[in-house]
């Protein structure tokens, strides 16, 4: 067989793909020494290969001798000193044997599996996931590239079409959906403080046509109402389908309405969304699908303390007005405290409506938001609020190793992403974590890198994951406002290719 032939280049490339997961996932959690994984995979490649030639050529004693003498020295020169740091789970083992809480020696932080691949010389920086595991990076809110590969793609500053106001201090892009750059919508969201004593906002949605933004809806402005924006899907021929809440009362999901925002040139599809008649519940969270399913997340609005009510889904599917509602379990705390609460910081992430994680916190003793930005957090540690939803039935996920979450997202191989509060304030105090969780796993983290001129960690801000091996990271550094830092990172590409195969960008 030639070297050029493809299955011998496909099964090399498969070779170091597994050796590549292996020491990314062993740094994610500690175990193994941090730095370049390459550097790692050339060491225990080159003595693999040796044991190879050994075996090939018969060498049975040798082959013992020099099997053994692999693994010490690719145990001296690939593992930490002292093992897995505290509060950092490796996969597949034990949460309970790991927690974050657990008494023992304080070992050292353990070094970051993200590299930086891109300084941010910008103000703000979101991570948007869209349709088909692509990633949008935003900046400012008028220069957007995809994130391909292990690198981001050229940038586009499209500012042309949306309002002056959007550079205000607080405006912000509130969500972008849809497939970039022929089906993607973003949402817009600026202040006014004319018209109120009190902030009022405006959201708009823009649809992206060639290199402009183009206003396609702007939900109606009432005196005693304020209409935004709970959810916005695609559901299939580029028509943009809605979910509207009021964001003046707490009690608004007997108000909240499902329509269709943007369809030129083809039939609208109908709604399928069917809104309760009790007038006590607000909607915390949604998602909608092309199939025409819709999922909201129902919470008692008007709960008081020794009286707690369980947060309920709700599915509706196309066809009859129907509601189907399946009430979640409430946490021990909340259930032998009789706490009142409401959810914070609730997502509903998933590509279907019979696989959904349900993401958030119940913010204990917190009264009901008004609309859809949710409640102020309690300084209280927040029970998380994390289930799966197959269709028809809930079940608790592992709870994450963190006092709150702040942020979410969800990889297209189930792997859960988060952005969290540490439980113990000698971790870090109140700078957020990155935590992992592999379908079927345990929580792992994914610590920040260090950066040398601060000595110290940058704090992270938004994610985005395709993959438990493919997380991206928009962390900060922030002495003072002028001094304002920001850089993307990335999980170690796990799919590099074999030595000698062409080079790698970062």
């Amino acid at each position: 067989m030639k070297e050029s032939a493809p299955d011998l280049v496909r099964a090399r490339a498969e070779g170091h793909r597994a050796t590549m997961d292996s020491i990314a996932e062993g740094q994610a959690a500690g175990i193994l020494r941090g730095g370049d994984p390459r550097q790692l995979a050339l060491v225990l490649w080159s003595r693999m290969r040796g044991l190879a030639v050994l075996l090939t050529q018969g060498q049975r004693f040798k082959t013992g001798v020099f099997l053994g003498a692999t693994l010490l020295a690719t145990t001296h020169v690939a593992c930490r000193s002292g093992g897995a740091a505290p509060g950092t789970l490796s996969l597949g083992s034990d949460a309970a044997q790991h927690a974050p809480n657990a008494t023992g020696p304080s070992l050292p932080r353990p070094q970051s599996s993200l590299g930086k691949v891109a300084e941010l010389p910008v103000r703000t920086a979101h991570l948007w996931p869209l349709e088909g595991g692509q990633i949008l990076l935003e900046r400012n809110g008028t220069s957007f590239a995809l994130v391909e590969g292990d690198r981001v793609g050229s940038s586009a500053e499209i500012a042309e079409g949306l309002p002056m106001e959007s550079s205000v201090p607080d405006g912000e892009v509130r969500t972008l959906v849809g497939r970039w750059p022929d089906a993607a919508w973003m949402v817009l969201r600026t202040p006014d403080n004319s018209s109120r004593d009190y902030p009022f906002y405006h959201e708009r949605v823009f649809r992206l046509r060639g290199a402009r933004w183009t206003r396609v809806h702007q939900v109606p402005e009432g005196d005693y109402s304020e209409d935004l924006y709970q959810d916005l899907w695609d559901q299939g021929r580029g028509c943009l389908v809605g979910l509207l809440v009021d964001n003046e009362n707490a009690t608004n999901a007997w108000t909240a309405r499902q329509e269709v925002l943007d369809c030129p040139g083809q039939p609208a599809p109908r709604p399928s969304y069917t809104a309760t008649n009790e007038k006590t519940y607000g909607i915390a969270a949604a998602r909608g699908w092309r199939s025409g399913d819709v999922l909201a997340l129902e919470a008692h609005a008007a709960m008081k303390e020794g009286e707690p009510a369980p947060v309920r889904l709700v599915l509706s599917r196309p066809g009859r007005p129907n509601r189907t509602e399946i009430l979640l379990p409430l946490p021990p705390e909340i259930r032998r405290d009789r706490r009142k609460f409401y959810p914070g910081y609730t997502r509903l992430l998933g590509e279907s409506p019979t696989d959904v994680y349900v993401v958030g916190n119940h913010e204990l003793g917190v009264e009901a938001p008004h609309g859809v930005y949710g409640p102020y957090p309690s300084e209280e540690t927040s029970p998380p609020l994390l289930f799966h939803f197959d269709g028809t039935a809930v079940s608790e996920m592992p709870a994450p190793p963190t006092r709150r979450i702040l942020n979410a997202a969800r990889g297209q191989d189930g792997t859960l992403v988060i952005l969290g509060l540490p439980r113990d304030a000698s971790r870090g105090g109140k700078a957020p974590e990155v935590w992992a969780l592999p379908r079927g796993g345990a929580w792992v983290q994914v610590p920040m890198p260090i950066d040398p001129e601060v000595k110290a960690a940058y704090i992270p801000k938004s994610v985005a994951a395709r993959s438990l091996s493919d997380i991206w990271v928009v962390g900060v550094h922030e002495k003072s406002e002028k001094d304002r830092r920001l850089a993307l990172f990335r999980s170690y590409r796990l799919t590099d290719i074999a030595p000698g195969s062409g080079p790698t960008h970062r």
